[in-house]
């Protein structure tokens, strides 16, 4: 296992019983796994990033920690090597208004994380043809 993901991991599993709420966990742990991705992308450390600048940085580091998250607030969510790639392609398609997926783990977990404030809408294939029809 790579060494960053395995420090992540260790690091939430630590401190996963003190949240509760996703934007809450993002706040307090945004430094954290923002350097983790510095380092991942061998980026300066020391070098200030301002999230309020970036929202598209910010969004896609939200979909990055849901990885991470989801599996502390739904205990029974299958592991599954296309999480991050799940999380990613929400965040990829904010700008939408619907996506459908049979996928009723981690990708509707990190869907109400990542879309709990927003007018979108999660369909499994049978939903959205009569949302259609």
């Amino acid at each position: 296992m790579n060494r960053r993901r395995k420090d992540v991991k260790e690091y939430c599993k630590k401190n996963s019983n003190e949240y509760c709420d996703f934007n809450d966990f993002f706040k307090r742990e945004k430094d954290y796994f923002l350097n983790q991705l510095k380092k991942r992308h061998q980026i300066e450390k020391d070098k200030e990033i301002d999230l309020s600048n970036y929202p598209l940085t910010e969004g896609y580091l939200k979909a990055y920690m849901t990885r991470y998250y989801a599996p502390f607030i739904t205990p029974k969510l299958k592991k599954d090597r296309n999480n991050r790639m799940d999380a990613e392609q929400l965040f990829f398609l904010k700008f939408i208004d619907g996506m459908v997926t049979e996928d009723t783990q981690f990708m509707k977990t990190a869907f109400d994380l990542l879309c709990n404030n927003e007018n979108k809408r999660l369909f499994n294939v049978v939903e959205f043809l009569y949302f259609i029809d």
